[in-house]
């Protein structure tokens, strides 16, 4: 079977259809419908309705996203609350292990405090600093000069107090470095540390 192909040549008049689709283009379309005032009124409550419900939604996710911040708000300030009370019976343990009389007592802690915030570690570091040097033989200058350099080198290698003094307590044994040089040795290692990372 084979294709085959005719070709008729035409002539058509398509004025008259180009004039109708001209006449199309530039008129405006009106369009009339009738409805009668109880759909349009039915229509008119729906749109309300739906209206009301995104409003009541809105309303109800602002409430949830408002309680959920004053939960969050009351949670941390209940966990800083703990912290703090907890910091401070720590405290008061570590003070109690001495034979200090109570104004000693009183000051070593307010300085302690003054510590933490000055060298910005919790009051822990501090209290774990404070416990290892605790003991009868030494004064609140003592303790705060040799806890200081612990607090320290705490904070700047993320070490806990008692590794903190083990690691200085070391380097002045094994230097033969007396102990007005913890602070040297704390900050030696501070810089060290910064500059390794």
């Amino acid at each position: 079977m084979s294709d085959f192909k005719i070709k008729v040549p035409a002539d058509l008049d398509t004025s008259q259809v180009e004039a109708k689709l001209m006449a199309l283009q530039n008129r405006k379309i009106t369009i009339q419908a009738n409805a009668n005032g109880n759909g349009l009124s039915n229509m008119n409550n729906s749109l309300q309705q739906i209206q009301n419900n995104a409003n009541n939604v809105a309303a109800s996710l602002k409430g949830i996203a408002t309680t959920k911040l004053k939960v969050d708000t009351l949670n941390f300030l209940k966990n800083q609350t703990e912290n703090a009370v907890r910091s401070v019976t720590d405290l008061n343990k570590a003070m109690t292990m001495s034979n200090m009389s109570g104004s000693s007592l009183y000051s070593l802690k307010q300085q302690s405090l003054s510590m933490a915030k000055d060298l910005s570690a919790t009051t822990k570091t501090v209290t774990d600093a404070f416990t290892i040097y605790a003991n009868e033989n030494e004064s609140v200058s003592s303790m705060l000069n040799k806890a200081q350099p612990t607090v320290l080198l705490s904070a700047a290698s993320g070490m806990s107090s008692s590794p903190s003094a083990d690691a200085i307590q070391g380097i002045l044994n094994q230097f033969n470095l007396s102990e007005d040089q913890e602070m040297h040795v704390a900050d030696t290692i501070e810089k060290l540390s910064s500059e390794i990372a």
